[in-house]
């Protein structure tokens, strides 16, 4: 993470991307942040704070990827 500069990672995602790509099926991700595991503050307030922004901010982000996707 640090060799890229990243502020969080994604696992779950990342277990989906491997089998996605074992068996030849395409894959995109979107997803949000509502809070970072190794912060400052406890995980459930900065997720509860952030919730409302990070579902706007998805809710856009997938209005946009399927109008590209159906390009």
């Amino acid at each position: 993470m640090a060799a890229h500069n990243a502020a969080a990672k994604d696992m779950e995602f990342a277990a989906l991307a491997v089998l996605a790509d074992v068996y030849s099926v395409p894959l995109i991700g979107v997803k949000v942040v509502t809070d970072l595991v190794d912060g400052d503050r406890p995980s459930h307030e900065e997720f509860m704070e952030n919730l409302g922004t990070a579902a706007v901010s998805l809710q856009k982000t997938v209005e946009k990827a399927i109008e590209e996707l159906a390009k």
